[in-house]
Formats: structure tokens, C-alpha cells, sequence
């Protein structure tokens, strides 16, 4: 019987880098694994390598990193299926969770060790700035990304907690927009000056001093004004090519108008678009969409209500689908 390995891979949101440029370590940052807006990944052993379904371009070139990595001449014979993912380059660092799913998919069937933050970044190519969403593959939780220096291949995993199970992170998404990515990621990155060390310090004593007490302390609505401040203040490092903190006057708008509903826990995560709101509970996280909808600037937008995941991406062999 063919052998079939699925993986189930979490979403990454990111808060926010709070270093880049200058010296020491580089991309440092915050993040946190939600459950339902991830990646959905079948692969098995065939005659040929054949990539279907979902971002089927994408999972080839991953694949043959991953052979290169191997040491191997051809593409492995496999048949790889994206049964289901969100969009890419909407801020939920899908890219991300992708490579890894199908270096740990092929890793699986393969029977080659993967279960390695460094290991699968190496298989994959990923893990060139931000660090959250590797350790978030294998670990869930809140990620403390401490940055690489220039000789590292990966960040450094800092700190990471699980987030409190009643806590919901509302997603709010622009129905056409899309963040920044490859070249134009690249030639924006070089282009913003270096955060100052003062900011740098200031972003770390947000996360040291506020966010992670929260998180512990489930003290949510500390949790929700921390989060704001620490996104505020590191997109404001942005701005030479955002024109703001944020990806466009239409998220700031949105952001604002989530606040004075009462929702002080709300932010862009990466290059957007996607907005994300911190709610107490699933209740208050239904609530704030239902309101939104009948706003005229939000009824065509994408919401989803979600949890952080404590856990990991799910890497398993199933039964094959007849």
C-alpha cells in the first residue's frame, strides 16, 4: 500500500521585527502560531515527481532544494498535493510554513532526520531574515526571535510560550491586496535606514517588561495594549516604505476604527495586509466581525477567527484517499 504523509502546518503572524541594520545580531523580532489559515500537504511515492493542486510552482522549487540538500541529481519521486492554503504574500508567512512542509514531507517518506529547526531552514532555504515561523513549525507558541548574526543560517530561538487556549486572534484581510515579497522585498530591506539601538531597546523591553507577563499572567487586555505599541513602534521603522506604519492609509483606518470599537489589541502582520485583532474570548472575536461586516468599507473582506497553536505542525502518515 502507498505510503501518504500529511502535513498540517500552523499560520504565522508576526508582530514585528525590532532590529535590522547596524551591527550585532539582525532581525530580531515577535510572533505567534495560529491554527486554520495554514497549509494542508499530502505526499506519497510515485513513478514521477508531480506537484498538484495549490502553489504547485512553489512546492517544486522547493522540492529541489530539498534534493539538493540530499545530494541527489533528480527531483525525488513523488507526487505532492496542496490540498488547501491560504494566498501567499498576504502576511501570514505561508512561504514559510510551505518550504518546511515539504522538506519535512519528503524528510518523512524519505526516512531522513528533519525534526531540527536548522536543519529543515538548510532543506528548505528559508529562515533568511525573520526566524518565527521555522521554530513556529516545530514548536507552536509565542516565538522571541533573537536575530543571526551575518555567519548564522538561522535566528536565534530566544523565548517561546504557549498562549492562553480562550484567547482568539481575529484576521482581517483586503480582498485583492498583497504584501511585499521577493525583489521588491529584497530592495525595500536595503533600502530602510537601520533601526536605532534606542528603538531596539525600547521593543525589547515592550516584549521583556509587557508582553510576555501578559502571556503567563493570561492578563489579556495588558496582552492587547502591549501588542498595539510594540507593532506601532516597529512598523514606524518601516515608514521610508510604508509612508507609515502601516502598508496603506486603508489599514491604518482600519486599525484605528478596530480600537475605538474597543478592541485595543490590533496590528499589521509582516507587509500586511492582513490585520489581526487579539480577543478575549470566541464570543468577542464573533462580535467584532459581525460589526465589521456591516461597515461599507469591510463587507468584501476576508475574517477568520482563530487560536494560537501551542503545538506544532502535524506530520503524520495516513491512510491513502481512494
Amino acid at each position: 500500500m502507498t505510503r501518504v504523509v500529511e502535513v498540517r502546518t500552523p499560520a504565522r503572524l508576526h508582530f514585528g521585527l525590532s532590529k535590522f541594520g547596524g551591527t550585532g545580531r539582525q532581525y530580531s523580532g515577535l510572533g505567534v502560531m495560529v491554527d486554520g489559515e495554514g497549509i494542508v500537504l499530502r505526499a506519497s511515492l510515485a513513478d514521477r515527481f508531480q506537484a498538484i493542486g495549490l502553489h504547485c510552482g512553489r512546492v517544486e522549487e522547493f522540492a529541489r532544494r530539498w534534493a539538493a540538500h540530499q545530494q541527489l541529481a533528480t527531483l525525488p519521486a513523488t507526487r505532492i498535493e496542496v490540498v488547501s492554503a491560504p494566498p501567499d504574500h498576504v502576511g501570514l508567512g505561508i512561504g514559510t510554513q510551505l518550504g518546511l512542509a515539504v522538506a519535512a514531507a519528503l524528510s518523512e517518506l524519505f526516512d531522513c532526520k528533519y525534526r531540527d529547526a536548522l536543519l529543515l531552514a538548510q532543506m528548505s532555504g528559508r529562515g533568511l531574515r525573520s526566524a518565527v515561523g521555522t521554530y513556529g513549525f516545530l514548536q507552536g507558541g509565542l516565538i522571541v526571535d533573537g536575530g543571526k548574526l551575518p555567519d548564522e543560517p538561522l535566528g536565534q530561538l530566544k523565548t517561546r510560550i504557549d498562549v492562553p487556549s480562550v484567547w482568539r486572534f481575529v484576521l482581517i484581510r483586503p480582498p485583492t491586496e498583497t504584501g511585499l515579497s521577493g525583489p521588491a522585498e529584497s530592495k525595500a530591506m536595503s533600502s530602510i535606514p537601520a533601526v536605532p539601538s534606542a528603538v531596539t531597546d525600547a521593543l525589547h523591553a515592550i516584549i521583556e517588561n509587557d508582553i510576555l507577563p501578559a502571556v503567563r499572567n493570561r492578563m489579556w487586555d495588558d496582552f492587547a495594549e502591549a501588542i498595539y505599541q510594540y507593532g506601532y513602534m516597529a512598523g514606524e521603522c518601516f515608514a521610508a516604505v510604508q509612508g507609515s506604519p502601516f502598508a496603506s492609509a486603508g489599514i491604518a483606518d482600519l486599525v484605528d476604527h478596530v480600537r475605538q470599537l474597543g478592541y485595543p489589541g490590533v496590528g499589521q502582520s509582516s507587509w500586511g495586509p492582513t490585520v489581526f485583532v487579539v480577543a478575549a474570548n470566541h464570543t468577542s472575536a464573533e462580535d467584532l466581525i459581525a460589526r465589521l461586516r456591516v461597515h461599507p468599507n469591510y463587507e468584501k473582506f476576508h475574517f477568520a477567527v482563530t487560536h494560537a497553536n501551542n503545538s506544532q505542525a502535524s506530520i503524520e502518515e495516513i491512510s491513502p484517499v481512494k
